[in-house]
C-alpha cells in the first residue's frame, strides 16, 4: 500500500488479465468481456481521502461484529439444544466453527457490501433453517453426526461470513497480511465460542427475548448495514456485484422476510407434519401463565402450556391426550400425561384425565386450577419417598436438591414436613408450583441457586462456633440432580457429600439418584459406580434399590435400563420400618413401591463388580474436586441417553416446544 492511500479488492468478472492499478473505462471493461469468461481480481488505488475511517471507528466496527456473531451463535444454540440436548450439539460444535475460521485463510472474501446482504439473509432465515434442518437430521437417529451436518449447514455459512467482516477491520496497517489475518482470525473464533457466550447466557435480560426474534434482528442489522456500505462505497457502481444491486437486494429482502415473518409469533401447538411440511415452527415463547387450548386441526394431540428460555435451557411444560378424529397418536404407552422437558430430557410427568386414580376412590390431588392429578410417570421420584421410612426415627424436615416436577417434595409437604427447596433454575420451581400442584413451601424455604455454594455456607454456619444462630439440620435430603444423561459434576465431590453431612442430623437419610448401569445397556457406567463408591467414603453405610416395577432378572438387570436410588446415611446403620397405608397418600404407585422395598434391593457389590481390587483404587474411582472424572464419563452417556429418549417417545414429541 503507497503513502496516498490503500488498496481495495474486487472482483471483475471478464478480465483474463490483472489490469493496470488504475480504474479502467467502460470501453476497456467491454473489451475485457470478449476476450476471456474468467474471473479476475482487479486491484484499485483508492485515495485516502474517499475513505476517512479512523482506527477507532474500525475497533468499534470489529467489536460490533463480535458482539453480533456471539449473539448469533447463542440464539442458533437454543433453537437447537431442544432438538439434540446441550452435550450433542456441542460435540462437534467448537470443530465446525474451528474449521470454518481456518478456511478463511484460503476462501474467498466477497465485498463488504455482499457480505453483509449474504450474512443478513441467513440470520433471517436461520430460524426456519436451523430449526428443520435439525429436525431432519434427528430423525436418522444418530446423535454425533445429525449435529455436526446441522452445524456445517446452518451455522459455518453464518460464522464464515461473519468471521470475514475481520478483514475490513484493518486495524494494524503496519503488520505483514498474514499476521494480521492469525491474528482476527483466532481473535474471531475464542472470543465468540468461549468468552462471550459465558457472559451472555448469563444474562436474564436476554433469556426473555425470544431466539427467532434476535437472529432477525441482527439480520436485518446486516442487511441495513450492507446498504449504507453500497452508498458510501469508492468503488463505481459499474464495477459492483450483481448481489449488490438494488435489482436483487429488494426482491431478495422481501422474499426472505415474507417467509421468515410469519413463524415468528408460531402458535404453540403448529406441529410438523410429514409429507405436509410448513414452514412453522412448533415453539411457544409465551410465558407460564399463558395456556393455550390444543388446536383442533393439530395432527398430533400435544399441548404446549408453557416454554421458557431459562438459564438450564428450554423449560417446557406440555400434555399428551387421547387423539382426536384425523389425529395421530403420539405414542401407545404414553397417552394422558402432563410432561416436564428441559431441552431434550425429560424431567418428569404426572398422569392426567383418564389415568387418574386413586386407593379407595378417594379425591384426587390437584393442581392450583384444580385439575385432578395422578401418580408420577418415573417410579424412581416415588422411591425417594422411602427416606421416610427411615427406623431410626420420624423424620420432621426434609431438603430437595433438584425439584423437577416436585414429586417427593409434595408428597413430603402432604405429611406435614417442613421442606426446603434448592433448585438452580427458577422456571423449574415455577412450573412445579403452576402444573404439577407443589404446595407453596414459603420464601423461607425456597432457594433458587446453585447447590454447591449454598451447600458450603450452610455448613459453615452450622458449625462455625462463632455463628449465634445456627444453620438448620435436616433429617431427609433429596439428591436428584440428572438430566439429560449427566449431573452436574460439582455437586458429586467429596467436598460437596462432606458439607451435606454436615447439615443433615445424626441419623438422617440422603436420596441420590443414579442409573444402575450405562444408557445403552452396558454393564453398569463409571460415571454411577464413582459416585457409589465416593458416597460409601463418605457416609460409610449405604444401600442401592431400584424402581422396577417388577422383579428383575439378572439378564435384565444387565440388559434393560433400570434408575435406581441410592439411600446414605451417616448413622452406624441404615434401616427401613414396613410402610403402611398412611405412607401411601392414596396413590396405588405408593403402594406399589414403598411396600415391597425389600423386594427392590440390589447389592452393592453387584454395582461395584472388581473395582475395589485394584491397588490405588481411590485414585480411580473416588471424585474429588481435584480428580473429577464424571464430565468426560458422561459424554458418551449423555449421547446414549438421547438415542434411548428418541426411543421411548417419537420425534414429534421432541419437535415440539
Amino acid at each position: 500500500m503507497n503513502a496516498s492511500g490503500r488498496r481495495r479488492c474486487f472482483h471483475l468478472r471478464g478480465a483474463s488479465q490483472l489490469t493496470p492499478q488504475r480504474l479502467i473505462s467502460s470501453q476497456q471493461r467491454r473489451t475485457l468481456n470478449k476476450q476471456s469468461v474468467l474471473e479476475r481480481v482487479v486491484v484499485v488505488d483508492v485515495p485516502a481521502s474517499a475513505m476517512p475511517i479512523s482506527r477507532e471507528s474500525r475497533l468499534a466496527y470489529l467489536a460490533a461484529s463480535l458482539a453480533g456473531l456471539s449473539l448469533a451463535l447463542l440464539a442458533y444454540e437454543r433453537i437447537v439444544q431442544p432438538l439434540y440436548g446441550a452435550a450433542a450439539t456441542g460435540h462437534w460444535l467448537t470443530n465446525v466453527l474451528y474449521g470454518v475460521t481456518t478456511i478463511i485463510y484460503f476462501g474467498p472474501a466477497p465485498s463488504p457490501a455482499t457480505t453483509h446482504f449474504a450474512l443478513g439473509v441467513l440470520l433471517c432465515a436461520a430460524p426456519l433453517t436451523a430449526y428443520w434442518t435439525a429436525v431432519l437430521t434427528a430423525r436418522f437417529g444418530d446423535p454425533v453426526w445429525g449435529p455436526a451436518v446441522t452445524h456445517g449447514l446452518v451455522l459455518a455459512p453464518i460464522y464464515y461470513l461473519g468471521s470475514c467482516l475481520h478483514m475490513m477491520a484493518n486495524l494494524v496497517p503496519q503488520a505483514e497480511i498474514g499476521t494480521e489475518q492469525i491474528v482476527m482470525t483466532q481473535l474471531f473464533y475464542w472470543i465468540p465460542v468461549y468468552a462471550i457466550p459465558f457472559y451472555l447466557a448469563s444474562q436474564p435480560d436476554l433469556l426473555v427475548i425470544p431466539s427467532e426474534l434476535l437472529l432477525v434482528a441482527l439480520g436485518v442489522i446486516s442487511l441495513i448495514t450492507s446498504r449504507f456500505v453500497y452508498a458510501f462505497s469508492s468503488v463505481p457502481k459499474e464495477q459492483r456485484g450483481r448481489l449488490e444491486s438494488n435489482r436483487v437486494f429488494y426482491p431478495t429482502v422481501a422474499l426472505v422476510l415474507a417467509l421468515v415473518l410469519p413463524s415468528l409469533p408460531a402458535p404453540p401447538t403448529s406441529l410438523p407434519s410429514f409429507p405436509n411440511v410448513t414452514l412453522s415452527i412448533p415453539t411457544a415463547a409465551s410465558p407460564l401463565s399463558a395456556v393455550t387450548p390444543l388446536h383442533p386441526t393439530s395432527a398430533y394431540p400435544i399441548t404446549i402450556l408453557s416454554s421458557i428460555q431459562s438459564n438450564t435451557g428450554r423449560i417446557v411444560v406440555g400434555e399428551i391426550r387421547k387423539p382426536g378424529r384425523k389425529q395421530h397418536a403420539v405414542s401407545e404407552n404414553v397417552v394422558n400425561v402432563r410432561f416436564l422437558r428441559a431441552a431434550h430430557s425429560l424431567l418428569g410427568g404426572l398422569w392426567i384425565d383418564e389415568r387418574v386414580h386413586t386407593l379407595d376412590d378417594a379425591p384426587a390431588y390437584t393442581d392450583g386450577k384444580g385439575t385432578p392429578l395422578g401418580d408420577s410417570i418415573y417410579a424412581a421420584f416415588v422411591l425417594q419417598e422411602a427416606t421416610r421410612l427411615n427406623a431410626a426415627g420420624n423424620p420432621k424436615n426434609a431438603l430437595i436438591i433438584g425439584l423437577g416436577t416436585g414429586v417427593s417434595a409434595t408428597a413430603f409437604a402432604r405429611h406435614g414436613m417442613d421442606t426446603t427447596i434448592l433448585e438452580v433454575d427458577p422456571a423449574v420451581y415455577t412450573a412445579a408450583r403452576e402444573y404439577f400442584g407443589l404446595p407453596d413451601p414459603g420464601a423461607d424455604r425456597v432457594f433458587l441457586e446453585d447447590a454447591g455454594p449454598w451447600v458450603v455456607q450452610r455448613a459453615n454456619d452450622t458449625t462455625n462456633p462463632d455463628v449465634e444462630v445456627k444453620g438448620e439440620v435436616y433429617d431427609v435430603v433429596v439428591h436428584d440432580c440428572f438430566s439429560g444423561g449427566g449431573v452436574p459434576a460439582h455437586i458429586f465431590t467429596v467436598e460437596f457429600w462432606t458439607d451435606l453431612k454436615k447439615i443433615m442430623s445424626p441419623t438422617g437419610v440422603l436420596a441420590v439418584i443414579a442409573t444402575g448401569k450405562n444408557f445403552a445397556g452396558e454393564p453398569r457406567s463409571k460415571a454411577a459406580r464413582a459416585i457409589l463408591l465416593t458416597l460409601t467414603t463418605v457416609f460409610g453405610q449405604c444401600r442401592a434399590f431400584h424402581d422396577s416395577l417388577e422383579q428383575l432378572t439378572d439378564a435384565q438387570f444387565d440388559d434393560d435400563f433400570i434408575n435406581m436410588v441410592y439411600f446414605c446415611t451417616p448413622a452406624e446403620t441404615l434401616a427401613f420400618r414396613d410402610a403402611k397405608p398412611s405412607d401411601f397418600l392414596n396413590s396405588y404407585m405408593r403402594g406399589q413401591i414403598l411396600s415391597t422395598l425389600p423386594q427392590r434391593e440390589v447389592p452393592l457389590a453387584r454395582l461395584i463388580g472388581n473395582a475395589t481390587e485394584a491397588e490405588g483404587w481411590e485414585a480411580e474411582w473416588i471424585v474429588t474436586a481435584n480428580n473429577n472424572q464424571l464430565g468426560l464419563w458422561q459424554k458418551p452417556e449423555a449421547l446414549k441417553h438421547w438415542k434411548l429418549m428418541r426411543r421411548v417417545l417419537p420425534d414429534v414429541f421432541w419437535e415440539a416446544y
